[in-house]
Formats: structure tokens, sequence, C-alpha cells
């Protein structure tokens, strides 16, 4: 008889998901505006710029990415586990899209870890959102599933998740909103070489296309 152990992350919002076991080839990075060089450049957007319009499939591809330009060049530390080195955001009157460029890919990390067995949880870190006054989090853990087939090695399965949480009225604590996991929510994440692409729904955020946004991320 097969067993299953789920290993969650400790955070503010404690829930991860899965990622498939089969291996993926990392995608040509996306070309940065020239405008855009340098984590300090001046010429980034605000952080409450409109947002681009723009119809993303959630899919792991990044084709449809080309023509959104870098919102934010996080400045992960030196113990960050992925090193996010950028985010987009675009929109449509549905969703909210971000796709989060990493140092180190999830998988390429995992499959870094394998081989020793001694493979262990993470972070992307926090999308922190003000949408018109309203502050809401969005937090991105990894992790891993293990599996105990009966006479069997054991198997480790790459898992992620994205939990957005709203802040209460007192500000003290977030309350979950919803929370999204890789593959049974293979429409809302995705993985593939160094990007984690999301999308949000407008309504859960109360947004609308003419909402008021601030973004930012903090690293993990």
């Amino acid at each position: 008889m097969n067993t299953m152990r789920w290993l969650t992350l400790g955070t503010m919002l404690s829930t991860c998901s899965a990622e498939p076991a089969a291996g993926q080839l990392p995608r040509q990075r996306l070309s940065s505006p020239a405008t855009n060089p340098s984590p300090g450049n001046q010429n980034l957007p605000r952080p409450d710029a409109p947002i681009p319009t723009a119809n993303i499939v959630v899919d792991g591809q990044i084709e449809d990415w080309a023509a959104i330009p870098v919102r934010l060049r996080p400045k992960p530390g030196v113990t960050s586990s992925y090193k996010p080195t950028a985010v987009r955001v675009a929109a449509n009157e549905q969703f909210v899209y971000f796709l989060i460029e990493l140092g180190l890919g999830v998988r390429e990390r995992f499959d870094q870890q394998l081989p020793s067995g001694r493979v262990s949880s993470g972070a992307l870190g926090h999308l922190r959102l003000t949408v018109d006054g309203t502050q809401y989090s969005v937090w991105l853990p990894t992790g891993f599933s293990m599996e105990t087939p009966k006479g069997r090695p054991t198997l480790l399965t790459l898992q992620m998740s994205y939990e957005l949480g709203r802040q209460n009225s007192q500000g003290k604590k977030l309350e979950r909103l919803l929370t999204k996991e890789y593959p049974i929510d293979q429409d809302f994440i995705a993985i593939e070489g160094k990007y984690v692409e999301i999308k949000i729904p407008l309504e859960t955020l109360a947004a609308k296309p003419t909402s008021s946004w601030t973004i930012a991320f903090d690293p993990m």
C-alpha cells in the first residue's frame, strides 16, 4: 500500500502544491527593454503605474510576454533560494498575471538537491499588492511530496503553490482568500526553466481594470 506524506511550509499561509516530476528544459530568457538594464534603474515603472493590458495564457510559455516590460527588479539577499531577478505584470478584464524570472529555476534547484537525498523546501517570496487601498500578499512557497510505495524506493516530487491573503481591518494578520496548486490548477500556475507564471482573478481582489494598483516583491 502506498503512502503519501506532504511536507508543508510553515509561514503565514501554509499550503504547498505539486509540480510534475518530469524535467523541463529552460526556455530562452526574455530580453529586457534597453531602458531597464539594471536593478536600480530609475526608468522602471513606478510601483503604482498602470498595468499593461494583455491576454496571457498560463502555460509556461513566455512568448506572449514579449511586449510586456519589466515592472520590478527585486534585490534578493545572499540567502535567497531562487534569487528572483525580474517581475512582469499584465492584466485583462478577468485576471492579473505575473511572470517572475529567477536566477535559479525551481526545478533546477530541486534537481540539484535530489542526488544527495537532502531535498529542502523553499520560497520565491511575497508579492505585495495594494488594490484600491486594500493590501494583499501572495506567498510563493515550494516544497516536495514524499511517496513510499511498498517494496520500492521513496519517490520525491517537487511542489509549488501560490497563496493569496488579504490584510484584515486591524492590519495585523492576513485572511486567506485563495490557494492554487500545480499541477491541479495548471491554468493558474506554471513553471518552466527560470520562469514562474501565475494568474489571479480580479474578482478575488475586488479589482477592476480601472483599479489603482501598487505592486512590490519581497524575495526570500
